[in-house]
């Protein structure tokens, strides 16, 4: 989504912004930081995400949350499934 588009009006600006990133607008609006920390796994092995937020220009905090929830349910050697091949 580009967001210098001049050729969309307000109404289809938003309308792009929740179909593509529903939950972000809202903390990029206020200024809070947020931050989506991989602490479920699907039973195929895909990381599911939870989302924090902080206080307005908080962003230490959030950083020093996920440092502490990663001590607790580390995720850095979780790495999906990666499969690329050349269909030519």
């Amino acid at each position: 989504m580009n967001a210098n588009n001049q050729e969309i009006d307000i109404k289809g600006w938003t309308e792009q912004m929740f179909t593509h990133a529903p939950f972000t607008s809202l903390f990029n609006t206020t200024g809070q930081p947020a931050i989506s920390l991989p602490l479920g796994w699907s039973a195929d092995g895909l990381p599911i995400g939870m989302q924090f937020a902080g206080r307005f220009a908080d962003e230490a905090g959030l950083l020093r949350l996920a440092a502490q929830m990663e001590s607790v349910r580390p995720w850095s050697h979780k790495r999906p499934v990666i499969h690329a091949a050349n269909t030519q």
